[in-house]
């Protein structure tokens, strides 16, 4: 369908927009976390509902305090690297599953019994740096997209008020 000197353009179009449409969702849950963690709501329902009701839509894109890019950065390395670490072992297993063994558990079994416990960090190193620099490049990116939404609903609101004039 594509010529071949732009075969990549479809994959990065699907991307982006993959990667617009997840933000879409993870953006609004972010907020909804954030202000449960500062004791703010009790409940996701109840948080969207009074976001919602008291700031409107654009209240799950808002964050009370921006922080900077480098901020941003770290504390996206920091979760991302954690991330890595934690989920190494299940990454381990998926792995062997895909090339051998009957199950989970045999999977499990058959790599402590074989390899010792230390076999199921296999791999950790590169998995907690490209998930560590993944974090925090997301977070910069999804600050910055957050911005960018956020602005453009402040000029559709604005365009909106001087055509009903």
């Amino acid at each position: 369908m594509f010529p071949e000197n732009l075969s990549a353009l479809p994959h990065f179009t699907v991307g982006a927009c993959g990667g617009i449409a997840a933000s879409l969702i993870r953006v609004p849950t972010e907020v909804v976390k954030q202000r449960m963690q500062t004791g703010q709501f009790t409940s996701a329902s109840a948080a969207v509902r009074l976001i919602a009701a008291k700031e409107g839509f654009k209240g799950l894109y808002a964050a009370k305090r921006e922080l900077n890019d480098p901020e941003n950065a770290i504390i996206g390395a920091f979760a991302g690297a954690l991330t890595g670490v934690i989920t190494t072992p299940l990454d381990v297993i998926k792995t062997r599953l895909m090339v051998q063994y009957k199950g989970i558990v045999d999977c499990v079994q058959t790599i402590v019994r074989e390899e010792g416990p230390p076999a199921l960090l296999k791999g950790i190193g590169p998995r907690v740096l490209w998930i560590g620099i993944g974090g925090s490049i997301f977070l910069v990116f999804s600050r910055e997209q957050s911005a960018y939404l956020l602005r453009d609903d402040q000029q559709l609101v604005k365009t909106r008020s001087r055509t009903n004039l």
